[in-house]
């Protein structure tokens, strides 16, 4: 083999397998679904990526016997990504009569698979303030907290109601966080401008 062929080689070396990062979170269970299943699919066709798992779960269990279940007990974190408008149907469509606030309808936002529907209205009961109405749609634990952040203070907390309800009333109009947490998982929706 020639040093052009040797070069190749190097650079297509496993350029079909997963990372090494994407492997351990297959093996912690935290990949989700779709991509778990493809890398479970590349596992059962490469030798190599078998032994780096196995590698993994020897080392695992080496190093402290209850590392694996307490990192597979932690939140899952997500980051919330707004869907363009009029292509907010994937899971379920908002009902068109909660929100009456924006011209063109609610914010959508996308997170796993839960759908979050914001409707951002003027606050009736304080002048050139705000008032958020949330819906959202899909699999969260129950009693999922709803909290609204800026410059890293919680300015206000609610709790979604048994239809995925929630509103935030009051807020002055600026750049904040909101976060919806449950006992297993946190959606964030960064840089929302209320």
């Amino acid at each position: 083999m020639d040093y052009g062929e040797q070069l190749l080689a190097a650079h297509l070396y496993r350029i079909t397998c997963p990372s090494p990062d994407e492997l351990g979170e297959y093996h912690l269970k935290l990949l989700p679904g779709v991509r778990a299943a493809a890398v479970a699919q590349h596992l059962s066709l490469c030798d190599r990526c078998c032994l780096e798992v196995a590698q993994l779960q020897s080392f695992m269990a080496d190093l402290a016997p209850d590392l694996e279940y307490s990192l597979r007990e932690r939140v899952q974190i997500w980051i919330a990504r707004l869907l363009p408008r009029g292509l907010e149907g994937g899971l379920a469509a908002a009902p068109a009569l909660a929100f009456r606030g924006q011209e063109d309808g609610p914010l959508t936002y996308e997170a796993g698979d839960v759908q979050l529907h914001l409707d951002i209205q003027d606050d009736p009961a304080n002048p050139g303030h705000k008032t958020v109405i949330g819906l959202v749609i899909g699999e969260l634990d129950t009693a999922v907290s709803v909290q609204l952040w800026q410059d890293g203070q919680q300015l206000q907390e609610t709790i979604l109601d048994e239809w995925g309800n929630f509103s935030l009333d009051g807020i002055i109009p600026g750049i904040f966080d909101l976060i919806l947490s449950s006992g297993s998982a946190e959606i964030h929706v960064p840089h929302l401008t209320i």
